[in-house]
């Protein structure tokens, strides 16, 4: 993230915070198809994918991208 803008890595942490903290997680997410277990998280053009263990509620985020670059496998 210390590669965004100012800006943009407020409103991605913002995102991160009011949206994952709560369980179920809420906000504009959903689960992605042809990934095992991971979901998104859309914050404008900007993606934060994560896995969230339901057992111990905890959410692992593994990448923040471009939502142009986002999907690629």
């Amino acid at each position: 993230m210390k590669h965004l803008e100012k800006d943009v890595q407020l409103r991605i942490k913002s995102a991160i915070e009011n949206s994952l903290r709560s369980f179920p997680p809420q906000g504009d997410i959903i689960k992605l198809e042809g990934y095992e277990g991971r979901y998104r998280l859309r914050v404008g053009d900007w993606r934060v994918t994560f896995r969230y263990q339901f057992k111990t509620r905890e959410v692992h985020i593994a990448e923040i991208k471009h939502r142009r670059e986002a999907y690629r496998k």
